[in-house]
């Protein structure tokens, strides 16, 4: 499914699932996710790139502000983490992995 992609100022909406920025709190389906700051960072950086892949060493460089290891895989695991958050909150996923490219969001 296509990702609907809206910003206004501080706030991003794909489809159902809602971040702003200013209160750094995030939706989906209206149900709060309880992210942890990191969380928040790095599902800011999907969002801000709705529709486009965005790669691990992306994610690396805009939330660690660094370059990643080639074994390091601790970007998966707060991806995984996001998803079941967002799993908790309303049964659905909204995080695509494109293997050996990245991730990419979409809605529902």
């Amino acid at each position: 499914m296509e990702a609907i992609s809206i910003k206004q100022e501080n706030i991003y909406r794909v489809n159902q699932l809602h971040m702003n920025v200013a209160t750094r709190s995030a939706y989906f389906h209206n149900q709060a996710i309880p992210l942890t700051g990191l969380e928040f960072n790095l599902l800011k950086v999907i969002m801000m790139n709705a529709g486009c892949i965005v790669t691990r060493e992306d994610i690396a460089n805009a939330v660690f502000q660094k370059s990643l290891k080639r074994c390091d895989k601790s970007i998966n695991s707060h991806i995984l983490n996001i998803r079941k958050k967002i799993a908790n909150a309303s049964g659905d996923e909204c995080i695509k992995t494109v293997r050996g490219k990245g991730y990419i969001v979409f809605g529902n």
